[in-house]
C-alpha cells in the first residue's frame, strides 16, 4: 500500500437571517380612546396592605391614574369623588374608603377591572374611576377548602376561609372573612389615640346551569366594621369616646341566556341595605370647626368657644 496526502479546506457556513413583516393586530388598540387594567386573583392576593381592610384598595392605588389620601380614600385623576365600584354587576356609588363602608376582602375577589375614561354606557355619567368586581366563580368539581390568617404590628389580625363545592351544573360557596387591628384609620397625632377597629362579613352563593345556554346565579353578602374614631390631643384629655359602625346587606339574582354568538338575554334583580351609626359619650368636645355656606361667596364657621364667627 502506497500513503497518499489529501488536503480538505473547511469554510464557514454564511449565516442567514429572514425577518418577516406581517400586518397583524398590535398590543395596543389604536382604535379605543381608553386604557382598561385588568387584574387577576394572583395579583390581588398578593398585594399586601399596610393596614387591614385596604387590600383591594391598594391593589386600585397601583394601578395608573390613582391615588391615596387620609384614611384610604382613592383618587382617580386627581378627583376627590365620583368613584364608583360595581361587584358582580350591582353598582355602588357612594364612598367606599375605610371610614364610610365596610372593606372588601380580597379573599372574596376573583378579578378586577378598574377604568379612568372612555366608560362604557351601562356606568353610567362618571367622571372620576370605575372599580368592577367579580366574586369567585366556577368552583373545580368536588369539596375544596382554603384558609389564610396573618398578624402585624398594633395587634393587627386578620382570617378569611372560605367553602367550595361543585356537582354537575350545581355550585355552591361559602366564605367568611374577619380581623381586628388597633390602628384602623389615619390617626391624627402620633399617640394614635382610640383607634380600634373589628370587622366581620359572611357571603354565600349558589350557581346551577340548566343547560349550556341558561344559568342562575344568586349571592346573599353582609357585611360590618366596627370602629372608633381616633382622638386629638385636646380629645384624648376630655375622655372622649365616639364609636362608628358601618354594616352592609346585599343579595342578587341573575339568569342569563345565550340565544347566538351574537345576541345574550340577562335578567337580574338586587337589594341592598346599608347603615350608618355614630355614637359618642357626654365628655365629647368639638375640636375641628364646622363650615357652613349661608351665603355665596361668605363661610361661616362655628367652633368650639363660642357661636358663629366670620373669617
Amino acid at each position: 500500500m502506497v500513503p497518499q496526502q489529501l488536503s480538505v479546506t473547511l469554510g464557514l457556513t454564511p449565516v442567514e437571517t429572514q425577518v418577516e413583516v406581517n400586518d397583524a393586530g398590535t398590543l395596543v388598540d389604536p382604535s379605543r380612546t381608553g386604557t382598561v387594567y385588568t387584574i387577576g386573583s394572583q395579583s390581588v392576593s398578593e398585594q399586601s396592605s399596610p393596614q387591614p381592610g385596604r387590600g383591594i384598595l391598594s391593589v386600585v392605588d397601583a394601578q395608573p391614574g390613582w391615588l391615596y389620601e387620609a384614611n384610604g380614600v382613592l383618587h382617580p385623576r386627581g378627583s376627590e369623588y365620583d368613584v364608583q365600584f360595581v361587584v358582580d354587576g350591582l353598582p355602588l356609588t357612594e364612598n367606599r374608603s375605610p371610614a364610610f363602608a365596610p372593606p372588601f376582602e380580597s379573599g372574596d375577589v376573583d378579578s378586577m377591572r378598574v377604568m379612568t375614561a372612555d366608560f362604557p354606557a351601562e356606568y353610567g355619567r362618571k367622571l372620576g374611576g370605575v372599580v368592577e368586581i367579580t366574586s369567585p366563580k366556577n368552583a373545580p368539581v368536588g369539596l375544596h377548602g382554603e384558609f389564610d390568617a396573618e398578624g402585624g404590628n398594633f395587634s393587627s389580625g386578620s382570617l378569611h376561609a372560605a367553602l367550595f363545592y361543585s356537582n354537575g351544573a350545581n355550585r355552591f360557596s361559602v366564605s367568611g372573612d374577619g380581623f381586628h387591628t388597633d390602628r384602623y384609620l389615619d390617626p391624627p397625632v402620633l399617640n394614635n389615640y382610640t383607634n380600634r377597629g373589628n370587622a366581620g362579613g359572611l357571603s354565600v352563593s349558589y350557581e346551577r346551569d340548566f343547560s349550556t345556554s341558561d344559568r342562575l346565579f344568586v349571592t346573599v353578602t353582609q357585611h360590618a366594621v366596627r370602629y372608633l374614631v381616633p382622638n386629638e390631643l385636646i380629645q384624648q384629655q376630655a375622655g372622649q369616646r365616639e364609636d362608628t359602625t358601618q354594616q352592609e346587606t346585599s343579595g342578587q339574582a341573575r339568569y342569563t341566556h345565550t340565544f347566538s354568538p351574537d345576541l345574550l338575554l340577562t335578567i337580574a334583580g338586587n337589594v341592598r341595605d346599608a347603615t350608618a351609626l355614630l355614637s359618642s359619650n357626654v365628655l365629647s368636645t368639638p375640636d375641628r370647626c364646622v363650615a357652613e355656606s349661608r351665603i355665596p361667596g361668605r363661610i361661616h364657621a362655628r367652633g368650639p368657644r363660642g357661636p358663629s364667627q366670620e373669617p
